[in-house]
């Protein structure tokens, strides 16, 4: 019960994020009716109950209070989102760039100080209890059990591909500095860009661009993890950007479930290291499809507002005209 009335609570969120937004029409229902709508969503959280479920609402009333220029009160439930959930963890520090470029150092010391003491009781300062990094951390952000048949991440590139196909298996420390690396280079890609674009970018941008940053190359990912990314990217409007990552999502979903090998599972290969490898690729797809449309559109954004400068300028200072007598 509780599941579906967050459900529901994250419905009417990106319904009033849109609105907020001045959308209307379809383009504020839909991306709730598909948040509702997609088995994806709405039915794999409670067939295999997570508390994520509980998290997104939080992540919902974030972007709402951003979107409605609310910052302080939207950095702050981003913190505890991330408490919650590690996930939005990248959206705060690129949260903080887009609003000193936007608002100015001063006006953004407030919120920076005190998402950045949330931050610190909720993750840091717990980190001294026995077990906490294992049981919060560790779970997240585990690596390879399972030898590639556990998760849908790229990495299991690294822990079943590799060792079958090329006999050799890389040691775990090796594989920690892979993922991080990898997260380390695409997080300064994205900083860049909302530091170079932040008049372009919008809140739902950032804290969507925050989280695929995070999901793409973590070592452990399932649906309800990629569901993170998929609620702020719903927030943006596009009907057909929805429609298209939706089916991604689920049919990467789907060939999920067909590789835990439950009844009736038509492609018993989807259950192997090279089923879910598989799998992976298209959970990998729903990211990267996400975040080329984003950055796409902050292009699309930029070319719009130059023209419309050029214009401005050109009304202000016509070009003179030689007329013949």
């Amino acid at each position: 019960m509780a599941g579906v009335l967050a459900d529901a609570i994250v419905a009417l969120l990106i319904f009033l994020t849109l609105r907020t937004r001045s959308f209307s029409g379809l383009s504020a229902l839909v991306p709730s009716a598909v948040f509702l709508a997609l088995p994806s969503i709405s039915l794999s959280p409670y067939f295999w109950f997570n508390n994520d479920v509980l998290g997104y609402p939080i992540l919902a009333g974030s972007v709402l209070a951003l979107v409605r220029g609310r910052y302080f009160v939207g950095s702050v439930l981003l913190a505890v989102g991330a408490i919650f959930k590690i996930h939005p963890i990248l959206a705060i520090p690129l949260l903080f760039v887009w609003l000193v470029r936007r608002r100015g150092t001063l006006k953004s010391l407030p919120n920076i100080i005190t998402t950045g003491s949330i931050l610190l009781l909720g993750l840091v300062v717990p980190a001294i209890l026995p077990g906490y990094l294992g049981s919060v951390l560790g779970f997240n952000l585990s690596s390879g059990f399972g030898g590639g048949t556990s998760s849908f991440t790229m990495m299991n590139l690294l822990y079943a591909i590799f060792p079958a196909v090329f006999r050799f298996s890389l040691p775990t420390v090796v594989e920690n500095q892979v993922w991080l690396a990898v997260t380390a280079v695409l997080f300064v890609i994205v900083l860049g860009i909302v530091w170079s674009r932040a008049r372009e970018l919008n809140p739902v941008d950032v804290v969507a661009l925050g989280l695929l940053t995070w999901l793409i190359p973590l070592r452990q990912i399932y649906t309800h993890y990629l569901v993170w990314a998929i609620v702020p990217f719903l927030m943006r409007g596009k009907l057909r950007q929805t429609l298209v990552v939706g089916s991604l999502l689920e049919f990467a979903n789907t060939m999920s479930s067909w590789s835990w090998d439950l009844p009736p599972d038509p492609f018993p290969v989807l259950a192997t290291a090279y089923g879910f490898f598989a799998t992976s690729i298209v959970y990998l797809s729903v990211s990267l499809t996400a975040l080329v449309f984003i950055v796409k559109e902050v292009g699309v954004r930029r070319r719009q507002d130059s023209r419309g400068a050029d214009s401005a300028v050109l009304e202000r200072y016509p070009m003179p005209m030689i007329r013949s007598s």
